[in-house]
């Protein structure tokens, strides 16, 4: 059983919620109380308990993952990472990270979803461009835990430009560079020469240079510029058949979890166009 409060504690409880805005939540995780406690106790000293101190965080009812990130020691931790440094939003002001994938790769955003946490659901949302309707779906996960976890490893607010490359292991390297490439990354095919060969292209895009090149330290490729209208685009890049070959199985040799379009095509290029033996 808890001690009786006292006068000077109920002083330092009130400070904390009127001048520090700590909010009735943060004060019964803080000292050890109940709610009602700090509630009706406010209230007996003369003070109205502001309850729009409450965060959206602290008012959540999902189970969230919060741990998650905190240490990357998983090939599913380090793919869900790349794969949020391709695609992922973070909002540090809302303690909130959003992800929007079409509506062909919702099994996928499930997934993710799913590992992070047991109680968001994803939501439907509907475009239309040039008289043309699309749809897509997204997940919205808040917790201020997952962010500044994020933000340790380089993933924050307005990241396009500026991403970094996480180190990881050596083991967990190849599953981080997939999620990074099946979300920024793509593969096509083209006949050359003239027996007309089928060869793959292989590419990940960024705007931020330095950001491929450290990609590059891990897999064959190499880092051309793209102009467009007001900005620079980079791809790295496999083109001959063997480095494609290599870009590919390096990422997804071995892998249990990867965008399911992407890997099939790596599937199909791996098993009918080339070989190691090839």
């Amino acid at each position: 059983m808890r001690k009786k409060i006292t006068d000077e504690e109920w002083k330092l409880y009130i400070e904390e919620h009127t001048i520090n805005k700590l909010s009735l939540k943060t004060l019964q995780l803080k000292y050890n109380l109940k709610y009602n406690t700090i509630y009706y106790g406010l209230i007996r000293f003369g003070v109205v308990p502001d309850t729009s101190l409450t965060t959206l965080e602290e008012r959540r009812t999902n189970d969230v993952v919060d741990d998650y990130f905190n240490i990357i020691d998983s090939e599913e931790k380090a793919y869900i990472l790349g794969f949020l440094i391709a695609d992922g939003c973070v909002d540090s002001k809302r303690n909130r990270i959003t992800m929007k994938l079409k509506e062909e790769d919702k099994d996928h955003l499930q997934r993710i979803l799913s590992i992070l946490s047991t109680g968001y659901k994803l939501y439907k949302d509907t475009t239309v461009r040039n008289g043309k309707t699309f749809n897509s779906y997204k997940m919205e996960i808040r917790s201020s835990q997952i962010v500044n976890a994020l933000a340790k490893l380089g993933i924050v607010d307005r990241k396009t430009g500026v991403e970094t490359l996480p180190t990881l292991s050596k083991e967990l390297m190849p599953h981080l560079i997939r999620g990074i490439f099946d979300g920024d990354g793509s593969i096509s095919f083209r006949q050359r020469g003239e027996n007309r060969k089928i060869e793959a292209l292989v590419n990940i895009c960024s705007t931020n240079k330095a950001f491929l090149e450290d990609i590059g330290k891990y897999v064959v490729g190499s880092v051309y510029t793209e102009k467009r209208p007001g900005m620079d685009m980079y791809r790295l890049t496999a083109t001959s058949r063997e480095s494609a070959f290599k870009f590919l199985t390096y990422m997804y040799e071995n892998s249990t979890i990867s965008l399911q379009r992407k890997f099939d095509c790596y599937s199909k290029y791996a098993n009918t166009v080339v070989s190691p033996n090839d």
